[in-house]
């Protein structure tokens, strides 16, 4: 233990009870929130409130306390004669087997505690009125090594390069009403840190606040190496040389628990977990973290290599780039009860304020998670070992921003995997989810997908499944989207059971080149689209290098502007044992089925349906082949129609419907047309859009 005197010649004349030269005498009274202070009846000056009145203010000290004070000299450690220096103070308790040294208001320089104290307690009179300090720039002011220590309200603060290490399987350092502020280390240093535990040491702080260090405010490492946190806060750590100034960071193995934890205004990342570092944080806010001098970073959370990360009740608000981006190896992260919201982009426009980015092989679960009010993408996931769980999540609000046209709710790309159970994505731009590329799957059950809007360079849809990518989904509501509740282009596979589509702009349901299974669902109340008319329950073209493969079964169409099912060119369509009705309400378009221009290619099977209350005609085929036929629960039934159950105009060379079931007593071809009006069609082109490489 060494000591660097400190000549506060001013702050020691004011706590030895005289004024110093040419200052005002004290006052008799004090502001709200401070005391006077006085010492046998003479009046120290105004301190606040909670520092107590005298020397050691409202330590509880006994006979066994050794007592230090800045004015103290050859003392004994009494109150009486109290030791001058931390050191002596320290000494004295290692002597004595431990105990408390209770410090009198005023500096002191830190030291190095590498045996066993026995136990010693640094008790400051209060953070504000002590502090300790004065170490070179290039040495930490607290080390603490093969011992346990407990400081308590005091300030660690100034030149070094850390403010307390501890390290070691021996080093156990308890902090309670602790401030650790400014830590700068040498000029040529490229960090400082406020605190740092490793090689095993431990720290366990209550009431602890790590405010602006000079690079990192609080780091761990290794195995062994244990923080726990209590009502802490981390804040305004300033860039350093490296262009960091991180908040709280774990890696190689370290494990930090934390609750009620805030970390804040830290400079390019609020919390950076690597390496196999562990961070569990409950209760804990993580907000308005900020981009270093290039513009770079901002991000609340980061976890990348083998670490694990889970948050319950933590949230990452305001944040700039990405709010939490996992880019992990073999890793795993769990956040419950947990909501990111607020992204800003970052300034140098690389990124939009992305909510959650989850890429590299990582495991994934959120529960109760909202993800809202972000921009460009609420949730990005994408990589081949990407598997993610979502159990009532919301994506709400997504917006545009810092060069990104969508406002997507959620992207799955890559072959990442997505199970989600009563996940909502509501609110969103252009698409409220993505999937695209091989191997890319996603699976939902229950949820809802509503409120897309128009982008400013695309047309909206709820969901798009395109590139080889794979969706499921049972339960599933979509509605009051400004487009199709789900696009299905080229290469892209859907399968909806029991789902209901509702009150969507131009189709239900678009199918271009891609493959479409629908079992015991719904689909009512198709608007027609404001630029792009349409109005359709199941609209299915045959794109250039596209055959679309449709199943539909047991659903039921209603309210439809449209037809239930709209068929543009070719492709193989089945359509068994649904319901249509009260559909078809503009005049020249059909109410159950508009088939035009088929070819020898496609194929259209309607087996068992029931088109009934329609205020037009059935059944419009356009050029395009039909077969009418019974499935298991018997014929196709025409009810209550204003117009015919069947119109096939077969131009020059067609070829009439088929019809088994006797369900249509006139399949021939009629030599008048229908007024049809042009041909629609709905093209949205999505591309990926690369997060973070």
């Amino acid at each position: 233990m060494s000591l660097r005197p400190l000549h506060f010649v001013g702050l020691l004349l004011i706590l030895a009870g005289c004024p110093a030269t040419g200052e005002p005498a004290y006052p008799e009274s004090c502001a709200d929130g401070e005391a006077l202070d006085a010492q046998d009846d003479d009046a120290l000056g105004c301190v606040p409130r909670d520092c107590g009145a005298g020397p050691w203010g409202d330590i509880e000290r006994d006979g066994d306390t050794i007592h230090v004070a800045p004015w103290g000299d050859s003392g004994d450690g009494s109150e009486a004669r109290p030791f001058s220096t931390l050191a002596e103070g320290v000494e004295e308790a290692i002597e004595q087997g431990g105990g408390r040294v209770a410090l009198a208001a005023g500096g002191y320089e830190g030291l190095r505690l590498e045996q066993d104290a026995g136990g010693v307690e640094l008790a400051g009179r209060c953070t504000g009125l002590v502090t300790v300090g004065g170490a070179l720039d290039a040495e930490p002011i607290f080390v603490v090594s093969e011992s346990a220590v407990t400081l308590r309200d005091l300030t660690v603060g100034g030149t070094g390069s850390v403010g307390l290490r501890v390290q070691g399987a021996g080093g156990v350092a308890t902090l309670r009403d602790v401030i650790v502020r400014d830590i700068t280390p040498a000029a040529d240093a490229p960090t400082g840190v406020g605190v740092v535990a490793q090689t095993g040491g431990r720290l366990d702080a209550r009431e602890l606040t790590v405010t602006g260090a000079l690079g990192i405010a609080m780091a761990c490492s290794e195995p062994g190496t244990r923080v726990d946190l209590l009502d802490v806060t981390i804040e305004d750590t300033r860039e350093g040389s490296g262009g960091s100034g991180w908040g709280l960071s774990s890696n190689s193995g370290c494990q930090v628990v934390g609750e009620r934890v805030t970390v804040q205004r830290n400079v390019e990342t609020g919390i950076f977990v690597s390496g196999g570092g562990r961070v569990f944080l409950t209760d804990s806010e993580v907000p308005d973290n900020l981009p270093n001098s290039a513009g770079e970073g901002g991000c609340g959370m980061v976890v990348v290599g083998q670490s694990v990360f889970a948050g319950d009740n933590v949230r990452f608000l305001g944040n700039q780039g990405v709010g939490v981006f996992i880019d992990a190896n073999q890793a795993s992260t769990t956040l419950e009860g947990v909501r990111i919201a607020g992204t800003l982009p970052a300034p140098n426009g690389r990124l939009g304020g992305l909510g959650l980015v989850v890429q590299g092989d990582v495991f994934f679960e959120g529960n109760d998670l909202e993800i809202a009010d972000n921009q460009g993408h609420g949730m990005f996931v994408s990589g081949t070992g990407v598997d993610v769980l979502l159990e009532n999540a919301s994506i709400r609000g997504t917006r545009p921003g810092a060069g990104l046209d969508t406002g997507r709710g959620l992207t799955v790309a890559r072959g990442a995997r997505v199970t989600a159970t009563d996940l909502v994505i509501e609110d969103n731009v252009e698409v409220g989810l993505l999937a695209t590329s091989v191997d890319t799957r996603v699976t939902l059950t229950g949820g809802r997908v509503g409120t897309t809007s128009t982008g400013p360079t695309a047309l909206a849809a709820g969901i798009v499944i395109q590139d080889y990518a794979t969706l499921e989904a049972d339960g599933l509501l979509a509605e009051a989207n400004e487009g199709p509740a789900l696009y299905v282009p080229t290469r892209g596979t859907a399968t909806l059971t029991s789902s209901l589509l509702t009150g969507n702009a131009f189709a239900g349901v678009v199918v271009l080149g891609g493959d479409l299974t629908m079992i015991d669902g719904e689909v009512s109340g198709t608007r027609e689209h404001p630029s792009e008319d349409g109005g359709a329950g199941v609209f299915i073209a045959e794109p250039e290098g596209g055959d679309p493969q449709v199943t539909v079964q047991g659903t039921a169409f209603s309210g439809l502007v449209g037809p239930a099912l709209y068929v543009l060119g070719g492709g193989d369509v089945t359509m068994t044992d649904c319901d249509v009705s009260d559909s078809g309400s503009w005049p020249s378009l059909p109410g159950g089925i508009l088939a035009r221009g088929g070819g020898a290619a496609g194929s259209l099977v309607v087996s068992g349906n029931r088109f009934a209350d329609l205020s037009g005609d059935a059944i419009v085929l356009d050029r395009a082949p039909l077969v009418l036929q019974e499935s298991d629960t018997g014929p196709n039934r025409f009810e209550n129609l204003d117009g015919v159950a069947l119109y096939a105009q077969c131009g020059e060379g067609g070829t009439p419907p088929t019809v088994t079931d006797g369900s249509v007593e006139d399949p021939s071809c009629r030599t008048s047309a229908r007024p049809l009006g042009p041909a629609v069609e709905y093209v949205i082109r999505v591309q990926e859009t690369g997060v973070i490489q």
